[in-house]
């Protein structure tokens, strides 16, 4: 017996359909707006905060970002045992108002700039030697290692500053007061990592990043070595160093929302709108070229078991019927094909998730099959769907599997037009 059922790829997709997407920021760094606010710290506790709060082991933080010359006049700054990057066009903020543990990313004289303050330790910043305000997309990786505070600047893979930083852990305090210095406690803005704006709104003196920002990952290691790398082509991929990670896919609404899986996360941003122009805004411009239509399968399930997979005979074209086929499964058993926005991994049943649950498109109702299933999806003859990308996994709950529950490897499919 096979069980058959029609899913229509019509209803849930409100939402720009942009398989990628970026934010704009406008440098608006008044009033707690025209930023990203990503919650590292809760002050009415003592209890460690979420995942994104990195520093206490060796770290490295990379992104994209796109800015021009105009729109970030911040002038170079004096690099060494300073805090000089907070005078940048600041793209990252971890800072805390006139105390130590902190760190952030900025660009001063077109040129990036990475700083870190220890506990009692020092301060060092470090600056890039290449001009990023070209109008161009670029990828930016700073790191740092705990042992001994040694710092890293890449700059579109290649390394471009380095030196001895202060040591020690530079993460949130779990028991962190905000000082005093916001005409109150900094309760609104110490305890978060900002992307693209001074978070304290301390002044014209440290303006904030006029430009895109794509793709931000936050990792609990060292990725990069000294001797250079080839930057990702691709948005980048969870894995058991990710901390956070942040793809801007969304492409409408307030949540920044960390892909990581990441135990004790997730740890998702919120866009604090507003200014002239209002940012920050949802864009289709990205670092990465268009994807291919077809399919690309993804990521292991349950011990490399491919109980789902794509029809050989579908195209991925719009107007037709691409069909599921469901094998590698026995007996009377029940299970559901589900599609995401998304991608995601993280453990669950003796498996591991593939697909983001906060970004599901469809969660097919549970079908019955014994022994295989064909599951066709109706795909409208519409030509905004001609590049769209979605991601599937299916979940069979077989009792004559050992572990009773059977997860599909991912598969990423892009419509072709």
């Amino acid at each position: 017996m096979r069980a058959t059922a029609v899913l229509v790829l019509a209803a849930g997709l409100a939402a720009p359909l942009a398989a990628q997407s970026s934010l704009r920021f406008f440098g608006n760094g008044v009033g707690d707006v025209d930023r990203v606010k990503i919650r590292v710290d809760d002050p009415a506790d003592a209890l460690p905060g979420p995942p994104a709060d990195v520093g206490a082991e060796d770290f490295t933080i990379e992104l994209w970002l796109k800015g021009a010359a105009a729109d970030n006049d911040a002038p170079a700054v004096s690099c060494g045992f300073n805090i000089a990057w907070i005078y940048g066009n600041i793209v990252l903020d971890r800072d805390r108002y006139n105390q130590d543990r902190k760190f952030g990313l900025s660009l001063a004289g077109g040129r990036v700039v990475f700083g870190v303050s220890g506990q009692d330790t020092g301060d060092r910043t470090v600056c890039g030697t290449s001009d990023v305000l070209d109008g161009l997309w670029h990828h930016v990786a700073v790191q740092r290692r705990r042992a001994d505070g040694w710092m890293w600047l890449h700059v579109d893979g290649v390394l471009e500053a380095q030196a001895d930083g202060p040591d020690g852990d530079v993460s949130y305090p779990d028991a962190g007061v905000p000082g005093s210095f916001c005409g109150g406690p900094c309760v609104n803005s110490d305890p978060f990592l900002v992307i693209g704006a001074e978070k304290h709104d301390a002044g014209p003196e440290f303006p904030s990043f006029d430009g895109f920002v794509d793709e931000l990952r936050l990792s609990r290691s060292l990725r990069y070595g000294a001797g250079g790398f080839a930057p990702a082509t691709a948005p980048f991929a969870t894995d058991a160093s990710t901390a956070a990670l942040y793809h801007f896919d969304e492409g409408a609404g307030t949540l920044a929302g960390d892909t990581s899986g990441a135990a004790g996360g997730p740890s998702d941003g919120v866009l604090q709108l507003g200014g002239s122009p209002a940012g920050p805004l949802w864009s289709s411009d990205t670092p990465f070229a268009a994807p291919a239509c077809g399919a690309v399968p993804y990521g292991l399930g349950l011990g490399g078991a491919n109980v789902g997979s794509l029809s050989t005979a579908s195209s991925c074209a719009i107007g037709t019927l691409i069909s599921f086929d469901l094998a590698g499964f026995s007996g009377d058993s029940a299970g559901a094909l589900a599609l995401s926005r998304g991608t995601f991994s993280l453990p669950l049943l003796g498996g591991t998730l593939l697909i983001d649950p906060s970004k599901i498109l469809f969660d097919l109702p549970v079908f019955t099959t014994a022994g295989g299933a064909t599951v066709p999806l109706f795909v409208p003859p519409d030509p905004v769907l001609a590049g769209f990308t979605f991601h599937d996994q299916t979940a069979v709950f077989d009792p004559a599997q050992a572990q009773s529950w059977a997860w599909s490897n991912g598969l990423s499919i892009t419509l072709c037009p």
